[in-house]
């Protein structure tokens, strides 16, 4: 594989079983942990922030607005207060200076003149369960994914092995942690009666 980031072959995928096996797991835990984290979002709130907030819209967003002070002290006292974070912990997530949290302190002061960035704003949300950035679905990477997609589809003939891989690719993605334990057993055994052959 090239130094760059681009997306896995079938052959690729499935080469190691094990590590196959482990990547599924690893995908059921973050559907779970970003179903959580989605339903937060919708279920926590206060006076100066809720989920129809300005401050919580994408940049790109017309009519995204950046956040005061006070909506940023609002988000850090929820995650001190409520979910037992400390300030040194939030600046150490947010990348900047831990000691004596002077960066985080500085856009929670009065002073107007040091506004939390962009970056460490949607940070600081997502760290609350507030908001969750997704990949940037540009025109160029909705046709990469299409394109991808349609790889992975094939025709009507339910014997050939990119069948199974279709039925495979939709029950990881789509089914239950039972269907899919049953069909990575599936897909175990047809990989192993092709390196017995």
């Amino acid at each position: 594989m090239e130094d760059k980031i681009q997306y896995f072959t079938i052959e690729e995928l499935f080469s190691d079983f094990e590590q196959h096996c482990t990547r599924v797991e690893y995908m059921d835990m973050l559907r779970i942990t970003a179903d959580a984290h989605i339903k937060q979002m919708f279920m926590v709130g206060c006076e100066v922030i809720n989920p129809d907030s300005e401050c919580l819209l994408s940049i790109t967003d017309n009519n995204y607005i950046a956040p005061t002070k006070q909506q940023v002290q609002c988000v850090v006292n929820y995650l001190v207060e409520t979910l037992g974070v400390s300030k040194t912990e939030i600046s150490i997530q947010l990348g900047v200076t831990a000691k004596g949290n002077r960066t985080l302190n500085s856009w929670l002061g009065s002073s107007r003149d040091q506004q939390i960035p962009y970056t460490a704003w949607r940070k600081l949300l997502s760290l609350a369960g507030l908001s969750i950035d997704l990949m940037l679905l540009s025109e160029r990477a909705q046709l990469i994914l299409a394109k991808e997609a349609k790889e992975l589809t094939v025709t009507e003939n339910n014997g050939s092995e990119l069948a199974l891989l279709q039925e495979a690719y939709n029950v990881l993605d789509h089914g239950t942690a039972d269907e899919r334990l049953y069909f990575l057993n599936k897909l175990k055994q047809y990989f192993n009666e092709l390196r017995a052959i």
